[in-house]
């Protein structure tokens, strides 16, 4: 894994580590060579790997922080495979952010493994753009069956920005919605 940690160890402070998912950014060497996500298909084995992804940095900040307070914030399928993670049994996760969900990208589904999450009262927050109707919808769908479900159960927020079509990432960028970095930053802090 190729991450970009910022540590921080002072009082109040939020420890972060950005991880590239495997065929992601630098995370593109494997045991057979180069490997880039777009090589995956359909493959669900290959895609699976990346929730395995999400644990390594979650033990690795666990470690070298001495934490076991763990959020995952993950984008596009970063989110998939935050959210698969987190909802095993045992995870030490205590609050997820889905920023451009997939409902099922590439064959990974995303509606159980959320609500299995919610269903035991952790937090989540649901971020999305409006003009990136994949992931519009997919947070449609994930806030319909939350609502239909455990409603009372868990603190959970969905964030759906009109007039915007960025995708992951670029969602926050300055000139599109800015403030999505605030309301992530809140978010953590009230985890």
């Amino acid at each position: 894994l190729a991450g970009r940690p910022a540590w921080q160890s002072s009082p109040g402070t939020v420890t972060t580590l950005a991880v590239d998912l495997r065929g992601h950014g630098e995370s593109l060497a494997g045991p057979d060579g180069t490997v880039r996500w777009q090589s995956f298909g359909n493959d669900r084995a290959r895609w699976a790997g990346i929730e395995h992804d999400v644990g390594a940095a979650v033990d690795y900040v666990r470690q070298r922080a001495g934490t076991t307070q763990i959020l995952v914030v993950g984008s596009s399928i970063g989110g998939t495979a935050a959210a698969l993670y987190a909802a095993r049994e045992g995870a030490p996760v205590q609050g997820r952010v889905l920023l451009s969900p997939g409902e099922a990208y590439r064959g990974r589904e995303l509606r159980e493994p959320f609500l299995q999450w919610v269903r035991r009262g952790r937090r989540a927050l649901v971020i999305s753009a409006s003009g990136d109707t994949y992931s519009a919808d997919a947070s449609r769908a994930l806030e319909s069956s939350w609502r239909g479900g455990d409603a009372g159960v868990s603190r959970v927020e969905f964030e759906r920005y009109d007039n915007a079509s960025a995708h992951g990432g670029a969602l926050g960028a300055e000139g599109v919605r800015p403030e999505v970095g605030t309301l992530i930053e809140r978010f953590v802090r009230e985890c």
